[in-house]
């Protein structure tokens, strides 16, 4: 359920590549793409760590993407979702994107 209402979510809005649910682990407990879910974030597990202070959004990367190929920058918030305990929600933004905006 989780997987669909991220998707639902990714497919209206043009900003972000995937939205994903981290766990404290760093794995993908759901994402918006299939191809995402259940892999690490390619960011430094210490990165993770700092993204889980309350409040705070921290902007990881970038990264290479293995999946895409892509280079990606990863913007994260601690969240506590029912059922599922402290998870980091996180949105994929590709840095091609980025650059468009910008240009």
């Amino acid at each position: 359920a989780l997987n669909r209402l991220l998707r639902d979510l990714n497919f209206q809005n043009f900003t972000f590549r995937d939205l994903l649910l981290v766990g404290p682990d760093g794995r993908v407990r759901a994402a918006a793409l299939p191809g995402s879910r259940g892999r690490p974030l390619p960011v430094d597990p210490q990165a993770l760590q700092a993204a889980g202070q309350p409040g705070a959004i921290a902007i990881l990367g970038p990264a290479h993407n293995a999946t895409t190929g892509e280079w990606a920058i990863y913007l994260a918030r601690q969240i506590t979702a029912p059922g599922v305990g402290p998870t980091l929600a996180v949105a994929e933004v590709p840095v091609s994107l980025i650059t468009m905006l910008l240009g």
